[in-house]
Parts: structure tokens; C-alpha cells; sequence
């Protein structure tokens, strides 16, 4: 799943990362999956600044991963779950570069 927003300029992009944009889509989240606590993890080199967290639900054999980061004016939310097996960090990384890519 993912979200992209663009808004109004850089300044206007900066301010709402610096509110608790992130804390807002993971409550969605964890509104539906109760038993998911999901904690920061490093973040890697897509966009300008961002964020990156984990999560599993063991008893169901699931990992969650979220990544939101800013490009200029344009914010990017990422969530991507499945399996140990099927998902990963690296895949969650190659999805968000393959995004800022596609952001002029």
C-alpha cells in the first residue's frame, strides 16, 4: 500500500513530516492489527529526510514494514506485509527508491 501527497511547496511538505504525519497513518494500522507494535529501524538512503519502522505479528507469521520520506514538495507512505518469507527490509527499500524515482 502506499500514499503520495503533494503539496503545496517544500516548506509546506517539511512542516507536516515534522508533525506526527507518520504517528497518524500507523495508527490506522494498528487500529486494525491491535496486537502490532512496530519500532524504528535505521533509515536508508531514499528522499531528503524520512522514516522507516518494523513490526511483526508472529502469531500470524506476518512482518510490516512502514517507510515515509520526503522528496521536495512530495511525501511518500509506505506499509508492506506478509510473510518473513515474501517480505523484507530490502524489499521495502528497493519499493521506496523505485518511488523517488518516479518524484521530479
Amino acid at each position: 500500500v502506499s500514499q503520495i501527497i503533494s503539496v503545496n511547496s517544500v516548506v509546506s511538505a517539511k512542516a507536516t513530516m515534522a508533525t506526527d504525519f507518520v504517528d497518524a497513518f500507523t495508527a490506522g494500522i494498528q487500529s486494525s492489527l491491535p496486537e502490532l507494535t512496530l519500532e524504528e529501524i535505521e533509515f536508508p538512503n531514499v528522499g531528503e529526510e524520512g522514516v522507516m519502522l518494523k513490526g511483526s505479528m508472529s502469531d500470524m507469521g506476518f512482518d510490516v514494514y512502514v517507510l515515509a520520506f520526503r522528496k521536495v514538495n512530495v511525501i511518500a507512505t509506505l506499509f508492506l506485509m506478509g510473510s518473513a518469507e515474501s517480505v523484507s527490509e530490502e524489499n521495502m527499500v528497493n519499493y521506496a527508491q523505485k518511488v523517488e524515482a518516479k518524484i521530479r
